[in-house]
């Protein structure tokens, strides 16, 4: 993973398009071959391109795009103007440690559960 340093030197409309990405393509159930497989490059390579390393070019944002059968807008979704010069949250929650497996844990929380721990977590953030 990506430490604080190393996100700086990440451009963050770059970081933000790799963190959706990776939401994208694990949204649909798909893995980092698979999605190389599918527009012809190493599953090495989506993870550069996942984690802000390699830009994507728009050829291949265009092919990533038809594979995960999302609009090329999704990429930039959140990404607000005043954003552009600081990475987003979910680039920056995207590439923390152990967020997959918060993510993981709080999705197989149901209602009433869930929502205790989103509150907590408001709770939390607002004390630090």
């Amino acid at each position: 993973m990506l430490d604080e340093a190393a996100l700086k030197r990440i451009d963050p409309v770059d970081l933000h398009v790799g963190a959706m990405l990776r939401a994208l393509r694990r949204a649909k159930g798909m893995g980092k071959s698979e999605l190389g497989r599918g527009v012809g490059v190493s599953y090495q390579q989506v993870q550069k391109y996942e984690l802000g390393h390699n830009r994507l070019s728009a050829g291949m944002l265009f092919r990533i795009s038809q594979a995960l059968d999302v609009e090329i807008a999704e990429f930039f979704s959140g990404l607000e103007r005043k954003e552009i010069n600081q990475p987003s949250i979910l680039s920056r929650f995207v590439v923390a440690p152990d967020a997959v497996k918060f993510m993981k844990a709080a999705l197989a929380l149901t209602g009433a559960t869930r929502d205790q721990l989103f509150q907590l977590c408001i709770v939390l953030a607002e004390d630090k």
